[in-house]
């Protein structure tokens, strides 16, 4: 009778424990062995099969093969600790093979009496969508506000602006050269008087377009450095003192008429 009353106990709390999270809106399997013990109907709408198909099943099945040994390994060091791990962001296959970009939070639990880990499923290919395409704009942003200017033959300036933050610096560095390579220049100017924030990723851009520049046989000239970058620059052993600066683009275009004539 005590082996009866004990099993009742275990279908009792597994039964509890399927009606807390069977109702859930999101998407959740429990698994043991690798093997699905239990998915709640929100897990059969979104994995796109029932239950009776889904139980029993390996959950590296639903993994793409690039990503199962990260699976694998995560579902050890849970079980191991028996603690929650990181979210992790990978893509799912779904029952009838469809890719879906989704974050799993993994939480160790007991399935009755049975040791076991709660997946919770979140779709996350929406905000992907929307990450791209967010992407995308501020790129084309980016490429607009790097345009390089025509201010008489053989002498164009790019007016830089606002804060240049790593993504920008790394755009400019492969840009700019693409786009001097197509134009026949003696002189480019780079104005940094609409630039508001000057750090070191500011300085490290400088000397790094300026050496750039200097290798497409192009002379570089910089306006709008502001005594706070030229300190900046010394803080970390930078030296300007080869580099052509000006304070203004008027200054820079009468520097340039003069050396013409």
């Amino acid at each position: 009778m005590e082996g009866l009353d004990n099993t009742l106990t275990v279908s009792a709390r597994k039964e509890m424990y399927k009606q807390v999270i069977e109702y859930s809106f999101d998407a959740t399997i429990i698994h043991s062995d690798h093997a699905i013990l239990y998915v709640n109907q929100a897990g059969e709408e979104f994995l796109g099969a029932k239950k009776e198909m889904l139980i029993g099943q390996n959950v590296c099945s639903m993994i793409k093969e690039e990503d199962v040994t990260l699976v694998t390994n995560r579902i050890s060091e849970i079980m191991s600790q028996g603690r929650m791990a990181e979210r992790v962001e990978l893509t799912l296959i779904r029952v009838d093979g469809h890719l879906v970009d989704v974050e799993l939070t993994c939480i160790p639990v007991l399935f009755g009496n049975q040791p076991a880990i709660q997946t919770v499923i979140r779709d996350i290919t929406e905000n992907k969508m929307r990450a791209s395409e967010l992407l995308e704009i501020r790129n084309e942003i980016y490429e607009i506000s790097t345009a390089i200017v025509p201010v008489s033959d053989g002498v164009s300036i790019i007016p830089l602006g606002g804060r240049l933050s790593d993504d920008r610096v790394d755009q400019l560095l492969d840009t700019i050269p693409l786009k001097l390579k197509d134009e026949d220049l003696d002189y480019l100017i780079i104005d940094f008087s609409g630039v508001y924030k000057l750090d070191e990723l500011m300085v490290s851009f400088l000397f790094n377009i300026h050496d750039i520049i200097r290798l497409l046989g192009i002379h570089p000239i910089f306006t709008g450095i502001r005594p706070e970058l030229a300190r900046k620059a010394v803080q970390i052993g930078k030296d300007l003192s080869d580099m052509h600066t000006l304070g203004t683009v008027k200054q820079a275009i009468q520097y340039i008429n003069k050396r013409k004539k």
